[in-house]
């Protein structure tokens, strides 16, 4: 019994979209984003239909739920933290069910939770999607939800062993430079940007990899140093299975120096620490500026100097 999943979105006007795989998977992976819903939050639904013969012949089930959109119209860091809610509220209703004493609260909360994020779909709303997946002659074709980001081209087979070959050797040009020294940078790339000067074969190619090697050396000139501004980031993990972790969240902090973004880590562990489990993990680091980028949830969280109110 094939299955099928579609998706759609139900907006404050009441019109409905369909989500088309592509825009979904792409605001679900954060490479993607809809700046019509920015600062929004709109109903879904998620359909599932039985196919056959790659036809649908009956609607199996459909969920309502929400998507939550940021300043950018992106989704993937509210899906996080939703996720994030989801495991520990199930988490604290299976300690109370083995607790001695019993204790409803964590049942309470879940129930809160599944009202505010979930809501019931309508059989007026089942017939609208029912008659996009089996229209008539005089039906009006649902219009279609559009994301930002380029449709992607087709890859061939060949164009796939490429991009495969090449991501091998990309990886390893990056592995020499980040093990360069300091001091062996600052020549190595002279003589990178040399040869892309002097010789037409492959000069783009070379320019790039001396681009690469200012930067790896300016950012072991910060780590040396600690100039400049940084980051501190704390990430929360997912074991998926023995082998495979999945990052669900991540919490970051710009700050104008190294200390107080070492500081910052130390705090953002201290506060996180609740979210650690047998399924989870959390790390803290600090990055400088050059190599850490933003995940764009919204303004950066400044701490204040130390100096600032030192006057």
């Amino acid at each position: 019994m094939p299955l099928r999943f579609r998706a759609y979105l139900l907006d404050e006007t009441g019109e409905l979209k369909r989500i088309p795989r592509r825009v979904l998977d792409g605001l679900v992976f954060g490479n993607d984003a809809i700046p019509e819903y920015a600062n929004t939050r709109q109903k879904v639904v998620d359909v599932y239909v039985e196919n056959e013969d790659g036809k649908p012949v009956r609607i199996l089930d459909a969920r309502g739920s929400y998507l939550e959109f940021d300043e950018e119209g992106r989704i993937d860091h509210s899906l996080g933290r939703r996720a994030m809610e989801v495991m520990e509220l199930g988490d604290r209703v299976a300690r109370a069910a083995r607790a001695k004493v019993v204790d409803i609260r964590p049942g309470i909360e879940q129930k809160k939770w599944l009202e505010t994020h979930r809501w019931e779909v309508t059989a007026e709303i089942l017939d609208r999607i029912a008659a996009d997946l089996w229209p008539g002659k005089d039906v009006p074709q649902l219009s279609t939800v559009k994301g930002k980001a380029p449709k992607r081209p087709p890859l061939t087979s060949e164009a796939r062993n490429a991009v495969d070959e090449l991501w091998g050797k990309v990886a390893g040009i990056e592995c020499l430079i980040e093990d360069l020294s300091e001091v062996a940078l600052k020549g190595f790339a002279f003589e990178t940007r040399r040869i892309g000067a002097d010789f037409s074969d492959g000069r783009e190619l070379w320019q790039t990899i001396a681009t690469l090697a200012d930067k790896a050396r300016e950012i072991k000139a910060r780590h040396r140093t600690g100039r400049g501004a940084w980051y501190a980031v704390l990430q929360v993990w997912e074991r998926v299975d023995a082998r495979e972790h999945r990052s669900i969240d991540t919490v970051e902090v710009k700050c104008a120096t190294r200390d107080e973004a070492v500081e910052a880590a130390q705090r953002l562990l201290r506060e996180n620490a609740h979210r650690f489990s047998d399924r989870t993990t959390i790390e803290a680091e600090i990055h400088s500026e050059l190599e850490w980028r933003s995940v764009g949830s919204g303004p950066d969280h400044e701490l204040p100097s130390p100096l600032a109110n030192s006057e």
